[in-house]
């Protein structure tokens, strides 16, 4: 169901999770030979929600099956223009404690201050990390 760039990821994270988290012994890892190939998953350095919102409606302009994965902690009105924007081009958004069981073809991860496997496991075809000069 993933492309190959984002199993390998997946996997990545999954050998080199801390023992305490037991992710070996929880997770199963098993996928089919000759995956897609796909995008590699990319990190966006932007100054500010605004460059982000640039990049949303510039380069992921025609993408439908969007997530939006955020820290429910997060200041408010940095979760606010998230929502504004999900709603804005119908995109789903999820806070990071509530997303096990979600995905979508576009996982976009903003501003988180570490990533969980389950985070990055949500993307089909792409994964994006996104850090503003805040979180940088």
């Amino acid at each position: 169901r993933c492309t190959e760039e984002l199993l390998k990821l997946a996997y990545y994270m999954l050998i080199h999770a801390p023992l305490e988290e037991k992710l070996y012994k929880t997770k199963s890892f098993y996928h089919l030979p000759n995956a897609l190939p796909g995008k590699k998953p990319m990190w966006l350095k932007v100054e500010s929600f605004d460059g982000f919102q640039y990049f949303a409606n510039s380069e992921l302009k025609d993408e439908k099956d969007v997530m939006v994965i955020y820290e429910s902690d997060h200041e408010p009105k940095v979760i606010e223009n998230l929502m504004n924007l999900c709603i804005e081009k119908d995109w789903k958004s999820c806070p990071s404690t509530e997303v096990m069981g979600s995905e979508a073809s576009v996982i976009i991860i903003y501003e988180m201050t570490s990533i969980h496997f389950e985070a990055i496991s949500r993307a089909v075809h792409q994964l994006v990390f996104v850090s503003t000069k805040s979180s940088q």
